[in-house]
């Protein structure tokens, strides 16, 4: 079984995460999907795919933070 950690900001939960993650993926990765989804579909992403844009988006995620505050 493989082990990925995930940090879950204290203000949100599990599924807000993964569901900003995977609306971030659509968005901002094109990664295939419905016309109609929100999310992207990551069924036939590899598991080191996942995990290298689970990287990308969190540090994209922070930078926006980081962006919000200054303003």
């Amino acid at each position: 079984m493989k082990t990925f950690l995930i940090k879950i900001p204290k203000d949100l939960r599990l599924g807000q995460v993964i569901f900003d993650f995977l609306a971030w993926l659509r968005i901002y990765e094109d990664v295939a999907q419905d016309e109609d989804s929100r999310m992207a579909d990551p069924f036939y992403l590899s598991d080191e795919r996942i995990i290298d844009l689970w990287h990308k988006y969190t540090n994209h995620a922070y930078d926006r933070k980081q962006e919000q505050a200054e303003e």
